[in-house]
């Protein structure tokens, strides 16, 4: 069973914005977070991140160019998993380097990434769970 294409359409633009973040994370880690921030205060070359995201939104393209239930799906929980890691990373390397760690600034990329990401990954998720339920009845995965 093909998913839905509007399921498709988020997932994809949520994928093209992963690989966007990618290669400005492995190209131009400078630019994206200052002269000094060639790493992660957690000792993660911001390089690695981006590849890993790069990855991610490889995946995305190939999970929808295949267009079933089960690989959209899959792809949409690696997503929403990262999407609850990118707001406390963002928000601390950046903060950490110009002091925007508390205010409304790191209030607004949290916010931002919970309202144009994670909701509309938890709305295709619910649908994607009832359309692998409706396709194999003896399901019993959540």
């Amino acid at each position: 069973m093909r998913a839905p294409a509007w399921i498709r359409v988020v997932i994809g633009a949520l994928g093209a914005a992963s690989f966007a973040l990618g290669l400005a994370c492995f190209l131009m880690p400078a630019r994206l977070f200052g002269p000094d921030a060639y790493r992660t205060l957690a000792r993660l070359p911001i390089g690695l991140l981006g590849a890993v995201t790069i990855g991610v939104a490889l995946g995305t393209a190939r999970a929808l160019r295949n267009g079933n239930v089960d690989a959209v799906r899959t792809v949409a929980v690696t997503m929403l998993g990262a999407a609850i890691l990118v707001p406390p990373v963002v928000t601390f390397n950046i903060g950490a380097f110009d002091n925007l760690t508390s205010g409304t600034r790191s209030f607004a990329v949290a916010a931002l990434v919970v309202a144009f990401v994670s909701v509309p990954l938890l709305l295709s998720l619910r649908v994607l769970k009832r359309l692998y339920r409706a396709a194999d009845p003896r399901a019993s995965r959540p």
